[in-house]
């Protein structure tokens, strides 16, 4: 049932300490400390548990230290806790509502809704810190639009203004099951921006395999009755519209801990988004990958794959998907090539072909974070480094988007540690024509440099 705990997990119980931190106060100064709910209260049942959650706290605080190794001891109090978070948790799920599909269990009954067309918040409303949320562009709202991330695991569908300046959370319509709490999803956009497809995930208490369409004019969330060879339940793995063929390319990923080989997986899905029914392919790829940067080139018709997590090594790669002939090939790239890393922030101009990258996580160096960036021009088949003046903090699993009609790029959040205990809300703006960077504060824009 608790998948994601299961085995020897560094980064299930790093998540799982931030879980119950969350649980265990309800001061959020620094984003870390949130009740992971927005129907959590500091009740009595609440106040009860603290002291057992913070003591629990207390006892598992210095397996975050140790690499790979938690005693079976400290899984006691992970089902202890697992209770007393269900004990303590949201309230019960409206009429009607039902456990997202394609996932082991959901015990704490985080459940979006199918959205109305109305915004609940001004101008003055900031997502909270949270990272492993993908996001889109909507290009005929002008919009930026993601769905949940972590800590906590949320279900909140939030879009971002550029011409306002302003963020959102889309109002929900009670009684009616939108998809699972989760985080490390995908999601793409069709070539008309006016739909967007979520598949997969992470929750604490599984992973997910399942497919959603949601309408970004009605603002609303459908489950895609999928058909054919579904993908395993996973991660962390990478997606891409094909807009040539109307299809939605998944690889990679990982189901389990992530410290094995055998926890990742090096397949390739293809998703016919006319009858919601997937292929697998035979064709041999990337290898066993998970967080890495995947796009599509239309001026080639291809689909483009570089970096990510290969267990316990960081490849700085780069593939070429032929949409057409189905084969991956490795892609010799020359100029100054940049490490590996999962997860970086990421801009794909698709009009001048150009891929730039920033900070990313690789464990592997000194630093974890890197504090780097680079821009590779995929015709040429040459990267460049870039100035860093400027630009936000380094981090990894940020939302990231990029709006082609004013051919400047958005991000959001993101992560600045292992488990997402320290995570980031910021907005930032950046224009690839001048490499600069604007943080976006409020219903202004304000220019910082570090």
């Amino acid at each position: 049932m608790c998948e994601g705990f299961v085995g020897p997990d560094l980064e299930s119980m790093t998540m799982l300490r931030g879980c119950l931190r969350s649980v265990a106060t309800n001061r959020a100064p620094t984003g870390r400390e949130r009740f992971p709910h927005p129907n959590w209260t500091a009740s009595s049942p609440a106040r009860l548990g603290q002291g057992l959650l913070v003591h629990t706290l207390r006892v598992l605080a210095p397996f975050d230290r140790r690499h790979r190794a938690v005693p079976v001891a400290a899984l006691g109090f992970v089902l202890i806790l697992v209770g007393a978070c269900r004990v303590i948790g949201p309230s019960p799920l409206p009429p009607g509502a039902q456990s997202p599909t394609g996932a082991d269990s959901d015990p704490f009954g985080d459940l979006a809704t199918d959205s109305d067309s109305g915004l609940d918040t001004g101008s003055s409303f900031v997502p909270s810190q949270r990272g492993g949320a993908p996001g889109v562009w909507i290009a005929s709202q002008g919009t930026l639009v993601f769905f949940g991330g972590m800590l906590p695991i949320t279900a909140d569908t939030l879009q971002f203004d550029a011409a306002a300046r302003a963020w959102a959370e889309l109002s929900t319509a009670s009684g009616i099951a939108g998809p699972g709490a989760r985080c490390h999803h995908t999601l793409v956009s069709d070539g008309g921006a006016e739909n967007i497809f979520m598949f997969g995930g992470f929750s604490f208490f599984g992973r997910f395999n399942d497919t959603w369409r949601y309408d970004a004019d009605a603002a609303r969330w459908t489950l895609v009755e999928a058909t054919g060879s579904v993908p395993a339940k996973r991660c962390l793995h990478s997606a891409a519209y094909v807009t040539s063929r109307q299809e939605m390319l998944v690889y990679g990923g990982i189901s389990g801990a992530g410290v094995s080989s055998d926890d990742f997986f090096a397949d390739t899905h293809i998703l016919d988004l006319h009858d919601g029914e997937w292929s697998l392919l035979g064709a041999a790829g990337p290898g066993k990958l998970a967080g890495a940067v995947t796009v599509y080139a239309s001026n080639d018709d291809a689909v483009y794959l570089w970096g990510g997590k290969q267990v316990d090594t960081y490849p700085s790669t780069l593939w070429r998907f032929d949409v057409q002939t189905r084969v991956w090939e490795q892609i010799e790239t020359t100029g100054d090539l940049p490490r590996g890393r999962e997860d970086p922030t990421y801009f794909w101009d698709d009009q001048q072909a150009t891929l730039y990258v920033f900070t990313g996580r690789n464990d592997t160096t000194s630093e974890v974070l890197l504090d780097d960036a680079y821009a590779l021009d995929v015709a040429a088949r040459q990267w460049r480094p870039l100035d860093t003046s400027g630009a936000p903090a380094p981090r990894w699993r940020g939302t990231v988007v990029f709006d082609p009609d004013s051919s400047v790029g958005y991000l959001f959040g993101g992560w600045r540690d292992f488990g997402g205990l320290e995570a980031f809300n910021d907005t930032w703006r950046y224009d690839p024509a001048t490499n600069e960077w604007t943080e976006v504060t409020g219903g202004g824009v304000n220019a910082r440099t570090r």
